[in-house]
């Protein structure tokens, strides 16, 4: 068995968001491609949410160390110096990180190193690393760290960043990117650096934990024909206004009863409590269609999804293109119809390959209206979902996916 020092700030049972899952199922399969992965992350008590419903198989190869939020310790009135979050709120974990790495690395035949972005300081915990040790490394980013098409890119901060995300990529043996489009953001910024280094392991589900889940999930009276969004929603690119609109017109038309429609969104954040959405609201007519649930246990969350009519994700903006919101991936394997609104990009690409459901212009309403007309008229003649291709969606099994991770490793260990 090869070992592996995995860096990654999110892991089980930190619950806000799909990069706990992703380390964590890395971790879970390496072992059947002949890699045992050491886990160096942080105390449970740094998390802003736990989900102690997760039925995991950690074994001692996890190791928390220290760190604390700079917002949640040091801030006064809600704010402090932004040199206490530099690159981010964790950065107090750089020094216990590496110091833990290095016992790691002396206590077990390490031959290699991963470090995983969400937190950009696991990636400056695995550039010392790499430093100190010469073993090859993986720096992932699931999501860019700079984004030079932003209005504050130029800043002093971003200037800096942007130093270090140059020296992270041009240290780093492969750069782990999660879509291909994402990838040639990278090899844009970076045309001095070997286009091989730059490599693609998309999002996934976990099949095992969805065959448990979905078997428990009890069959369901139809009371109504229920859109249900999981994750944060916001007034930009992340808008469900469109949708709201849509469901306004179909009512005032009769198309659909008022009393037979739901819209539901689940851990959806602060914008649900905002004038603006609220306005959205009362203005369109839907209080009594509107259904705000709070954070749920993963599994929970899962159930609830399973039950839906609609899928909804929304991803439109010239900045998420090349992005897929990691829920897609469970949608896809719950397989009920997906609703995106979606410019042209990677979200829209993977829905319509996996024929999965539609992806509409977020301006189209006459077209979103439609769309959500033909599936509910499926639904009231009790037709059927024919679903999405199952040969398709499987490749996105995390087991199938971490065999990639794992050629990828080998590579760099035969040098």
């Amino acid at each position: 068995m090869r070992h592996l020092l995995m860096v990654a700030f999110a892991f089980p049972p930190y619950n806000s968001g799909s990069g706990g899952l992703r380390a964590y199922n890395f971790y879970k399969y390496l072992p059947q491609y002949g890699w045992r992965a050491h886990v160096l992350t942080v105390k449970e008590n740094v998390y802003d949410f736990v989900d102690s419903t997760f039925k995991l198989n950690i074994s001692d190869d996890v190791t928390r160390v220290f760190c604390f939020d700079a917002k949640r310790k040091l801030s006064i009135k809600g704010r402090y110096p932004a040199v206490l979050a530099f690159p981010d709120r964790y950065s107090s974990w750089l020094p216990s990180g590496l110091i833990a790495g290095m016992k790691i690395v002396r206590k077990e035949p390490i031959l290699a190193l991963y470090s995983t972005l969400q937190i950009p300081t696991a990636h400056l915990i695995g550039l010392g690393l790499k430093k100190l040790t010469g073993l090859p490394w993986i720096a992932e980013f699931r999501d860019p760290w700079i984004e030079d098409y932003l209005p504050n890119s130029s800043s002093f901060r971003s200037r800096i960043e942007g130093r270090l995300e140059k020296n992270i990529v041009e240290s780093a043996d492969i750069v782990l990117l999660t879509t291909n489009s994402l990838r040639d953001y990278f090899l844009r910024r970076y045309k001095h650096v070997d286009p091989n280094r730059f490599r693609v392991i998309y999002n996934g589900f976990e099949e095992n934990y969805f065959a448990h889940i979905l078997a428990e999930a009890p069959s369901r009276e139809k009371e109504y024909f229920n859109l249900i969004h999981a994750g944060a929603i916001n007034g930009e690119f992340r808008n469900p206004y469109p949708v709201m609109k849509a469901l306004s017109e179909l009512i005032s038309e009769e198309a659909i009863p008022s009393k037979e429609l739901r819209l539901t969104f689940i851990g959806s954040g602060e914008y649900t409590a905002s004038q603006g959405f609220l306005r959205d609201v009362s203005d369109l007519g839907l209080e009594k269609q509107i259904n705000i649930i709070d954070r749920l246990p993963y599994e929970l969350c899962i159930k609830w999804l399973q039950s839906a009519d609609i899928l909804l994700l929304l991803q439109y903006s010239q900045e998420v293109e090349m992005l897929i919101p990691a829920k897609t991936f469970e949608y896809l394997r719950i397989g009920n119809p997906i609703l995106a609104l979606a410019d042209e990009g990677e979200t829209k690409q993977l829905i319509e390959s996996c024929n999965a459901g539609w992806a509409k212009n977020p301006d189209d309403i006459q077209g979103i209206k439609n769309t959500i007309y033909q599936i509910y008229d499926t639904y009231r003649k009790g037709i059927a979902w024919q679903g999405p291709s199952k040969e398709k969606v499987t490749e996105y099994s995390r087991e199938i996916l971490t065999g990639k991770l794992a050629a990828f490793l080998e590579e760099l260990s035969m040098g």
